[in-house]
C-alpha cells in the first residue's frame, strides 16, 4: 500500500526530477517543503482513469505504466514513465477528470505536489515558478509530438483500400 516516506532520505535523488533540475538550492528547498515522497509497490496504481486529479507527480525512482480503458473497457497500454519524467500536469490547469491510469511496473518512488501547493509556489516564487512552467510546458509537447508522431505512423501503416480492392479483383479474376 502506498505510504509517504521521509524526504530527507531522497534529498539527494530528486534533483533527476525533470522539474526540479533548474531549481536554485534555495528554491528546491522549498518546493520540497510543499511536497512529498510516496512509495508505491509494483502493480499498485498511482492514478486512475476517472478520478479527479489534484496533483503532479514525478517519479524518484523506479517505472509506471500508462494506460486506459476504451469504449469496451479492455486496458490499452498506453506508454511507460521512469526516473525524472512528470505526469499528471494536466490536473494543474483543469478540472478534468483523469484520462487515463497509472500503474507502478516495480517499486516505485514518486514525489507528489498537490495542485494548491504548486500553484502557492509558483505564485510566492515566480522567478522558480517561471522556471518549473517552462519545463511542465516542455514536458507536454515532447508528449504531444510523440502522440503526432504515433498518430502519423498509424495513418501510414492504414490499409489502401482502393489497392486493396484492386488486388482482391486480380485474385477473383484468376479463380
Amino acid at each position: 500500500m502506498a505510504e509517504s516516506v521521509d524526504m530527507q532520505a531522497y534529498r539527494n535523488h530528486v534533483r533527476v526530477v525533470e522539474i526540479l533540475h533548474h531549481l536554485k538550492e534555495d528554491e528546491l528547498e522549498r518546493f520540497l517543503a510543499a511536497a512529498e515522497i510516496v512509495e508505491y509497490g509494483p502493480g499498485e496504481k498511482v492514478v486512475s482513469q476517472g478520478e479527479p486529479g489534484d496533483y503532479l507527480f514525478a517519479i524518484v525512482q523506479g517505472k509506471a505504466d500508462v494506460s486506459f480503458k476504451d469504449l469496451n473497457d479492455d486496458e490499452m497500454f498506453v506508454s511507460s514513465f521512469g526516473t525524472g519524467e512528470i505526469f499528471g500536469e494536466a490536473a494543474i490547469f483543469t478540472t478534468e477528470k483523469r484520462t487515463a491510469s497509472v500503474t507502478c511496473a516495480e517499486a516505485t518512488h514518486v514525489l507528489r505536489i498537490h495542485k494548491n501547493q504548486l500553484i502557492g509556489y509558483i505564485k510566492d516564487h515566480p522567478h522558480a515558478g517561471n522556471k518549473i512552467l517552462m519545463t511542465i510546458i516542455l514536458s507536454l509537447l515532447k508528449k504531444l509530438k510523440k502522440a503526432n508522431q504515433e498518430l502519423a505512423f498509424e495513418k501510414q501503416s492504414d490499409i489502401d483500400f482502393n489497392y486493396a480492392d484492386a488486388l482482391i479483383r486480380d485474385f477473383m479474376s484468376d479463380i
